[in-house]
């Protein structure tokens, strides 16, 4: 049952972690400064701080599935127009729209809360978060 949650956050990561290198070489192909290359990163950072908490809203209201689907949309389209883009707005767009719909992650642990017994749900969220990391004392 949480496959289809693992798969929407892997596309979210591998998404995030690909693109990030390639805005410094589109910006540097479009002839961007080094502020607007930064602009670049830093507008999917704003969008996303800023649509979060209505996706959240939002998936109160719908449901956690539609707003997930409407969150893979949104970077779907995202990247779609990043790969086509022709010109240096045209990346500034793409980053704006994947940033307004960039939600999967806190989509997904709603989700998982909503959707797992409470002795199950830590098991749950290891899946889509980070690995444990172990402390100092426990390699002595």
């Amino acid at each position: 049952m949480l496959l289809p949650i693992f798969l929407v956050v892997l596309v979210d990561v591998f998404a995030l972690t690909l693109v990030i290198p390639l805005l410094a070489i589109y910006a540097e192909h479009f002839g961007a400064s080094a502020l607007e290359a930064t602009l670049l990163v830093s507008t999917f950072a704003v969008c996303q701080l800023v649509a979060g908490p209505l996706l959240g809203r939002a998936s109160d209201r719908v449901g956690r599935k539609p707003m997930l689907l409407v969150s893979q949309l949104g970077t779907f389209v995202g990247l779609l127009v990043m790969a086509s883009a022709r010109s240096l707005w045209m990346l500034y767009v793409a980053r704006f729209i994947d940033g307004a719909t960039a939600g999967n992650l806190s989509l997904a642990q709603a989700y998982i809360a909503d959707n797992t017994a409470p002795e199950d749900r830590a098991r749950s969220f290891a899946l889509i978060g980070p690995p444990r990391r172990r402390r100092v004392a426990e390699l002595r």
